[in-house]
């Protein structure tokens, strides 16, 4: 058995309930990243993308990428 040792780091966009390490939110998006993405064609493509697989869910039919 491996034993871990240092210090307990989250990584993610929002830590686990009850964290008591440190959180490094490496992939929380930025301000800038946020509104360059709604500036761009991709995030129309994205939204339709969303829409139609909610439609296709509601529906009971399965969707394929």
């Amino acid at each position: 058995m491996a034993l871990i040792r240092g210090e307990s780091i989250s990584i993610s966009l929002y830590p686990p309930q009850n964290w008591k390490g440190k959180h490094l939110p490496l992939f929380a998006p930025t301000p800038e990243l946020l509104k360059w993405w709604k500036a761009s064609a991709q995030d129309t493509e994205a939204e339709k993308r969303v829409r139609a697989l909610v439609s296709a869910g509601s529906s009971g039919a399965a969707a394929a990428d």
